[in-house]
């Protein structure tokens, strides 16, 4: 999507993060790569601000997450909260690090594999597709629904 500069407030809290030692910027890299670096991250991490506007997104990353087997990390945000037990939830900077230092030291896969693998099957995109297109169509009146998609066309 759209990339928007931050504030110059904003830029000097990235700016200070990415100084440090332990932070390695990489850029902006092709969807495709995504799979390669999940591979090598040890827990995934979901650092996005609580605030309304992120509490009224859905960030598609837990999914991608998801799939990976690996522990995933959020800050308090309601789609993470909603994708308890597979992720966990910090609800302050204090309680992230302490978890996140549990979550390294264990290095192991996420629990609940196989609920976890029942759930993932339950979301993939077709499923998701397929869930609101049976929505839409309770809400469509009974004679269009029924159409099949070669005859909607003639309903110009």
């Amino acid at each position: 999507g759209q990339v928007h500069e931050p504030d110059t407030v904003q830029r000097q809290r990235i700016d200070s993060v990415l100084a440090r030692n332990n932070v390695h910027a990489l850029g902006a890299k092709p969807h495709r790569d995504l799979p390669n670096y999940l591979a090598n991250m040890q827990v995934c991490l979901n650092p996005l601000k609580v605030n309304e506007h992120n509490h009224r997104r859905c960030p598609l990353r837990l999914f991608d997450y998801l799939a990976t087997g690996k522990p995933i990390l959020s800050t308090n945000l309601r789609e993470a909260r909603e994708l308890q037990p597979w992720v966990t939830v910090a609800g302050d900077a204090d309680e992230a690090a302490a978890k996140l230092r549990t979550m390294l030291r264990a290095n192991t896969s996420a629990p609940n594999t196989d609920a976890r693998e029942g759930f993932i099957a339950q979301h993939t995109w077709s499923a998701r597709a397929s869930q609101w297109l049976g929505q839409l169509e309770n809400l469509l009146p009974h004679s269009i629904a029924s159409n099949s998609p070669t005859r909607r066309s003639d309903h110009r």
